[in-house]
């Protein structure tokens, strides 16, 4: 299947290597610059980086992908880009959707002294981790974890993995779309604004 793959960082960069092992087509990826991990990596392997700032110019997409998959994709990606593509897009969410919506999903599940977390495979439109589910698993948080090793034990390659079956089943017609119950849908704010606030309905 041909996919564009937006994103940066680690999760970035392993999951174009997972799209590549399971035979997908990357038709090119989308990272925040030039110079980062993502476009850096699919630079080396021959597929076109593009940028947010080449964004919108002429043939900015010379291959129109049949999927976008978001992987830590830290900007929004427009409801033009995604109906382009036949079979819209999906991303991953380091939490168990519809729980822990918002970009510090981890750290607010280790301050709130969470026992059990995820990962969630999501659809993507037009509301910010909102979109119908289509894979999930779960993990352990220890006792001593920080969100970094967290992270790298545990949701980073979660991630990959479940992005990885999740484009097999799209690719073969077979992806299910299940809403989340926004009953229990809870959005925190990002840590970076030095408020520690308690978690809220969304």
């Amino acid at each position: 299947m041909r996919v564009l793959l937006a994103g940066s960082g680690w999760l970035g960069e392993q999951t174009l290597r997972e799209l590549r092992r399971r035979g997908h087509e990357v038709v090119a990826v989308w990272d925040r610059s030039a110079s980062g991990r993502l476009a850096t990596a699919a630079a080396g392997g021959g597929v076109k980086a593009i940028t947010l700032a080449s964004i919108g110019h002429p043939g900015w997409l010379q291959k129109i992908p049949e999927l976008v998959v978001s992987a830590h994709c830290t900007w929004p990606i427009e409801e033009e880009t995604l109906a382009r593509c036949p079979k819209g897009g999906i991303g991953y969410h380091p939490s168990l959707l519809p729980l822990h919506r918002g970009g510090d999903a981890v750290r607010w599940a280790i301050h709130m002294r969470e026992r059990v977390t995820g990962g969630t495979v999501f659809w993507l439109n037009n509301r910010p981790d909102g979109g119908p589910v289509l894979a999930q698993d779960w993990c352990f948080i220890r006792p001593n974890d920080t969100a970094e090793s967290l992270w790298r034990r545990e949701l980073g390659p979660m991630g990959v993995r479940l992005l990885g079956e999740a484009i097999d089943l799209v690719a073969d017609g077979q992806a299910p779309r299940r809403d989340q119950d926004e009953a229990l849908a809870t959005w925190e704010p990002s840590f970076r604004t030095g408020r520690l606030l308690p978690s809220r309905v969304h």
